[in-house]
């Protein structure tokens, strides 16, 4: 009896070792995949398809303008410098912002946030007192992305009046900036005549519902730039339109260029037309 039983738990143990032993095997590579780490390589920074440029104000703080030159591997061509909001402020960096963006050898334009607490001939004046025209090389832009205290049809009559006004100081109708959600509700169909600069983050370029072009794109809000602290708006120039058209009066004379102009290591690569 038991040499029977020594022969059956032989041949048991002949049987289920190599099942076993796979078992042994298929934990063991479990255990083996679980400690291997995929390497994902970084993506490339993006090149942006048109000309580069800011928007900043006193939110940026004191800006290093001698080390202000790439978002990614995108150059600085051009800068947007806040100047005024309403009828009474006065954004405290503008004057700093647009002498030092200028000796860097950056286009330089100004902005107004268009407010509903006030008139469009007060915010006009206080825009008009604060920036010197001839320091501007740029169309001026006005923000506009908030109505709060006025009805629809007060808001376009004031709009209208500011944009006026901007265009006859000028000579040039001003550029529009906005955010998807306010154009949708308060602008589309609406100012064919303006370029719009709209403010959309994320994927894929803007497309506005009336089939109204946009000139500039504000692509991201969340740009790090060196001699910038924090986060700073980073816009594209539409390459399907003439980027002579947010100039002010043509390019500026390179004659008059001083040393720190020729040291600026990117110059602004647009052609007069």
């Amino acid at each position: 009896m038991k040499k029977y039983l020594s022969i059956i738990l032989s041949l048991l143990l002949l049987l289920f070792s190599p099942h076993v032993d796979a078992r042994k095997r298929k934990h063991h590579h479990r255990k083996v995949k679980a400690r291997t780490h995929i390497k994902v390589a970084p993506a490339p920074p993006r090149i942006v398809d048109g000309i580069c440029g800011i928007d900043v104000s006193h939110y940026q703080g004191t800006i290093d303008w001698e080390k202000v030159t790439h978002y990614e591997n995108n150059p600085i061509r051009f800068v947007y410098v806040k100047a005024t909001e309403g009828a009474t402020i006065k954004d405290e960096c503008y004057s700093r912002n647009v002498m030092l963006a200028k000796e860097k050898g950056f286009l330089v334009g100004s902005y107004h946030f268009f407010s509903t607490k006030s008139s469009a001939e007060e915010q006009f004046e206080n825009f008009k007192q604060t920036v010197n025209k001839d320091t501007q090389d740029l169309i001026p832009v006005v923000d506009i992305e908030e109505c709060k205290y006025w009805t629809a049809d007060t808001l376009h009559k004031n709009l209208q009046i500011f944009l006026n006004e901007v265009e006859a100081l000028y000579g040039k109708k001003p550029v529009l900036y906005t955010m998807p959600s306010f154009y949708n509700r308060y602008l589309v169909d609406r100012y064919k005549d303006y370029k719009i600069f709209i403010a959309q983050y994320g994927d894929g370029n803007p497309v506005l519902p009336d089939g109204n072009n946009w000139h500039i794109w504000q692509y991201t809000r969340k740009g790090r730039i060196d001699g910038i602290r924090g986060n700073v708006d980073v816009n594209a120039i539409n390459p399907e339109c003439d980027h002579n058209e947010i100039l002010l009066n043509g390019l500026p004379d390179t004659n008059k260029s001083t040393a720190k102009k020729e040291q600026a290591p990117n110059p602004v690569p647009i052609t007069a037309s």
